[in-house]
């Protein structure tokens, strides 16, 4: 369709509505939606028609007019919330947002604030969101009242801790904190940490200054007993704080000379155990077991 044939449509469309014609009867003619009809009545900031015998009255909100127009636009570019314009100059919201993208289209220069709709419908009784019974929907309000928190009216009414929320969330109402002070993150079963040593190189700075001094150079089970026995010269008194590092070496040479040191020489007749037991003896000797092959204690 061509400008042409669009102006000369709109003109007629106008022509109707200057004749008394109802929004019904003006779809009736041109085919179109009632929707189409309205929308096009708002951004002319026309008033609808009313049928015969009809008080204006009786309408719920008031039909925009220019002059409501006018003003809307102007509290609009003063940062107004959009849905706080609608409720006290008694217009829908959806009339305040078209005017709104209209003013922006004509004039992409102008930077409005932004004020944020809510992302979900939500009732202002609960009830397409929270779906409670009307019964639930006042014992839960007369227990958040009294200071229950969500779990509490749950277990009162006999529904989910979910519904509680969803509740709540449709009147955009508070949480409130349970009875002991702990948030609802902290009333979820958490997984006991292991107990730690009871002395820590993180957490003391004395162990810390001594393992230091000790180095890494011997094995890790010899280092603890190097550790061990500077801590107990520390509590006799042989040993001060100031003396870790410059006795961390003898400390360290004891611990070596007290066990087997596996650079040193070892004599292969030393006895181990006490009771006899050689280092030979743990040698492998494939003709040990020769006797008994000639005894026949190995044949089956």
């Amino acid at each position: 369709m061509t400008k042409a044939e669009t102006a000369a449509r709109l003109a007629e469309r106008r022509r109707l509505y200057d004749s008394g014609l109802l929004d019904s009867e003006i779809c009736a003619v041109e085919g179109k939606p009632q929707s189409t009809i309205r929308s096009w009545r708002a951004r002319g900031g026309l008033p609808t028609h009313l049928p015969v015998g009809r008080n204006r009255r009786a309408i719920s909100r008031t039909p925009p007019t220019p002059d409501m127009k006018r003003r809307c636009l102007a509290l609009l570019e003063r940062g107004v919330n959009g849905a706080l314009i609608a409720r006290e100059m008694g217009l829908a919201t959806s009339t305040v947002d078209l005017w709104r993208n209209i003013m922006l289209a004509e004039r992409p220069s102008l930077c409005l604030p932004k004020y944020k709709r809510r992302p979900t419908r939500r009732h202002g009784n609960g009830n397409a969101f929270s779906k409670l019974r009307s019964d639930r929907r006042q014992a839960a309000f007369l227990l958040y009242a009294d200071g229950s928190d969500d779990g509490e009216i749950a277990r009162a009414i006999g529904i989910s801790k979910e519904q509680v929320w969803k509740w709540r969330q449709a009147l955009y109402l508070p949480a409130v904190r349970p009875r002991g002070g702990v948030s609802r993150g902290l009333t979820l079963k958490r997984a006991k940490k292991p107990p730690g040593p009871a002395i820590s190189p993180l957490t003391n700075p004395t162990h810390a200054r001594i393992m230091s001094a000790i180095g890494r150079a011997l094995p890790p089970d010899l280092t603890d007993d190097a550790a061990s026995d500077m801590w107990l010269a520390m509590l006799e008194g042989r040993l001060s704080v100031e003396q870790i590092e410059a006795q961390a070496r003898r400390f360290r040479g004891r611990v070596i000379a007290d066990y087997a040191s596996r650079y040193g020489p070892t004599s292969m007749d030393e006895d181990l155990t006490g009771d006899g037991f050689r280092l030979l003896d743990v040698l492998r000797d494939d003709r040990s077991s020769d006797w008994l092959e000639r005894s026949g204690a190995t044949v089956w």
